[in-house]
């Protein structure tokens, strides 16, 4: 028997953003992608500035089974310098 076309479409969907997450999934061995999101805070240290300090940041973290977007932030303006 084969399922329509939206039903197969919303299956993926709801495995793709909620389904994946859950422990029994991962404990079942289905899947094995770390679940990711969330807040993190850290710091960076740079050769930039000669590791002189260490630079605070989070990064926040939205994740589905098949997609991650990574926003970095930091308290300091990063700076570009072109060289030649």
């Amino acid at each position: 028997m084969l399922l329509p076309a939206w039903l197969s479409m919303a299956a993926l969907r709801s495995f793709d953003e909620y389904i994946w997450q859950k422990s029994v999934v991962h404990k079942l061995g289905l899947v094995r992608i770390p679940n990711l999101t969330g807040r993190w805070r850290g710091y960076l240290i740079t050769s930039f500035d000669g590791h002189a300090k260490r630079h605070d940041l989070m990064i926040h973290i939205f994740q589905s089974w098949t997609q991650i977007v990574i926003y970095l932030t930091t308290a300091s303006p990063c700076h570009a310098v072109a060289r030649q």
